[in-house]
């Protein structure tokens, strides 16, 4: 009898250490689907944020390329008032960089500038602009800075 009590404790030992085992596998498993629930929402959470940037990298190349369209626009232009002083805005492009500058003009300045547009006639890519009631006084300039 006593053979049997000790083999029913031992087999008692086994299923309570069984059963602890069973436990505490159950318990891995439940965690490991909770991290796995946590990894596919990251994984989601990802892709939404993928779809995100791929959206605003679209809207940043049609930006980009709207402002490119607005550069090659640009021409070199001289304003002159008849009360005050005469300015430039200079756009130089080049395939990096874009150098934009305004710039107060003296008599020397527009002869210098004059000089450099002579080469250049003919040529559609200078462009010389001034309000219609100033156009005069800007011929008369130009009129007389070549007689230097």
């Amino acid at each position: 009898m006593r053979k049997k009590i000790n083999k029913f404790i031992e087999n008692f030992k086994l299923i309570s250490s069984l059963s602890e085992k069973v436990e505490l596998a159950n318990s891995l498993e439940l965690d490991l689907k909770n991290k796995i629930s946590q990894v596919n929402n990251l994984e989601l959470d990802l892709k939404n944020k993928i779809s995100q940037v791929d959206s605003l990298l679209r809207v940043n190349k049609n930006l980009h390329k709207e402002l490119s369209s607005i550069l090659d626009s640009i021409d070199v232009s001289v304003d002159v008032h008849e009360h005050s002083r005469s300015w430039a805005c200079i756009s130089l492009q080049g395939t990096k960089q874009d150098y934009i500058k305004f710039v107060d003009l003296g008599d020397s300045q527009i002869r210098e500038i004059s000089n450099f547009l002579r080469r250049y006639e003919g040529s559609n890519n200078i462009k010389i602009d001034a309000h219609p009631s100033t156009s005069m006084i800007l011929k008369n300039k130009f009129k007389k800075i070549n007689r230097f």
